[in-house]
């Protein structure tokens, strides 16, 4: 029993759905009147953000499932580990999927670079050795390029760790690695150019972690849904109470943590009822804010009601069906947030962008001109 994987491709379609509604409501993936770096750039740029943000979150979700969740070993000594152990399938399952997502994470990290360049040059991806010499000096010399380079390199590492790592201590530091791949989207979001700089940055911060822990904690979840259960439902080997307990406090944690940081957030971006009621972006705020609320309920029902029902006997498989249904709601509603969140930021900007010039390089032969916001 569990979510099939059907239903568990449904969320991506979710993510993708909710962004694509969102870029149309927005306008921010229409065509530029000066400098539209082409459809290619306008639509691939959210939607290879769309897929980093996700997969940073499962690589987080994976670790803290790993490192605080799940028992590392079968057996009573579950929480310790020795040579002669063998590993509890489930954590065995987190940390592959934390594998797999870690590629997806760095694949498209270097996509976000290379799109970001283009964006904010208004020109083309191409590969001729003017555009190939702009890129490099966008990733050395330009505080965005070095940070997205900043968080390829995160990712690659982070990527490269999670195929060999098993201890507690490992699996720590390669946690506290994946976080660190969230600092350089605090300091170059979308907010944190406002007049109160430190709290947009360290507000968006915040939110980022609790999202990350919160998203990527409902994916792993989901997918390791028909292992939690082991052969049969209510054995010994059926550890899916525990597990919901432990990430249910943690889901709470997060629920407060994005909800606050959120309202801050944007409460420092948006300074009257006009803009947050009468302008898309406003209303996608609402909307994101509405979800997250929706989410909070559902966490609500988990928290209150499904998981005490778990070892119930009599009620234990009809609760793991309302469980695993709820779950499923979730991961849809979230994919769908996502997506908003990503057309949120594409959409943040309503003055006029600034125009600056890029420095030539010595070795450059041509002066390369690029949009920075």
């Amino acid at each position: 029993m569990g979510i099939s994987r059907p239903w568990q491709l449904a969320g991506l379609a979710a993510l993708f759905l909710g962004l694509t509604a969102a870029l149309l409501f927005s306008g921010a993936a229409a065509a530029r009147e000066v400098s539209d770096p082409g459809a290619l750039v306008r639509w691939g740029l959210p939607v290879s953000k769309a897929i980093h943000n996700v997969a940073l979150a499962t690589v987080i979700g994976g670790l803290i499932f790993a490192f605080g969740i799940l028992p590392r070993t079968v057996g009573p000594r579950s929480r310790t580990h020795t040579g002669d152990d063998q590993e509890h399938p489930a954590f065995a399952r987190a940390l592959a999927i934390a594998a797999a997502a870690g590629a997806a994470w760095t694949l498209s990290a270097v996509a976000v670079l290379v799109l970001t360049y283009s964006d904010v040059a208004g020109q083309a991806v191409g590969g001729d050795a003017e555009f190939t010499r702009a890129l490099v000096y966008f990733m050395t010399d330009i505080e965005t390029g070095r940070a997205w380079l900043s968080v390829t390199i995160i990712a690659a590492v982070v990527t490269t760790a999670l195929f060999g790592v098993r201890s507690l201590g490992g699996l720590a530091l390669t946690l506290i690695l994946a976080l660190a791949g969230l600092v350089p989207a605090a300091l170059i979001g979308h907010s944190s150019s406002s007049s109160d700089h430190e709290g947009a940055i360290n507000s968006l911060g915040l939110h980022l972690v609790g999202v990350s822990a919160w998203v990527g904690g409902i994916v792993v979840l989901a997918l390791l849904s028909g292992i939690l259960t082991g052969s049969k439902p209510g054995t010994a080997a059926d550890i899916t109470e525990p597990t919901l307990r432990r990430f249910s406090a943690l889901a709470g944690f997060a629920f407060v943590l994005v909800f606050a940081s959120g309202v801050i957030n944007a409460s420092i971006r948006i300074t009257n009822w006009g803009d947050l009621f009468g302008s898309p972006y406003g209303q996608l705020i609402l909307a994101k804010s509405a979800a997250t609320l929706i989410l909070g309920g559902i966490g609500l029902m988990h928290r209150q009601w499904v998981i005490p029902q778990l070892g119930r006997k009599g009620s234990a498989m009809s609760s793991r069906r309302v469980l695993w249904q709820l779950v499923l709601v979730e991961l849809l509603v979230m994919g769908a947030t996502s997506g908003v969140a990503v057309a949120l930021s594409r959409s943040a900007r309503r003055s006029p962008p600034r125009l600056h010039r890029m420095r030539r390089r010595p070795s450059s032969s041509r002066a390369t001109s690029c949009r920075l916001n």
